[in-house]
């Protein structure tokens, strides 16, 4: 929310912390898949809300791995339900493994 505020009213310094916190919440997520989900929530917000791809790209340079899919098939796991938004930031955490969609499509 004080991103939100911050790109709102264009505060410049605020908008510098948010991106600080993130990244830093971003390095406390590489081995506790809670905080892991909590970042992706927040840059997914960003992206979905104020149109903002840069703390989506973010995540995906930190956590897209091809041979991690588990994280991947949790949302994909209620795929009738899946915002379609969602769909383009699974696709880049999936880099070039595409097993995990093609299975989901399969089963769906």
């Amino acid at each position: 929310d004080m991103n939100k505020l911050a790109v709102v009213f264009q505060i410049d310094w605020l908008q510098k912390d948010c991106k600080k916190w993130l990244e830093i919440k971003m390095l406390a997520a590489e081995h506790n898949e809670e905080e892991m989900a909590f970042v992706f929530e927040e840059s997914y917000f960003m992206l979905k809300k104020l149109e903002n791809k840069e703390y989506m790209n973010m995540f995906a340079d930190q956590f897209g791995r091809s041979d991690d899919t588990r994280f991947i098939s949790k949302y994909l796991s209620d795929f009738d339900n899946l915002d379609i938004d969602l769909i383009y930031p699974l696709l880049q955490l999936g880099g070039s493994n595409r097993e995990i969609f093609y299975d989901t499509l399969i089963g769906s």
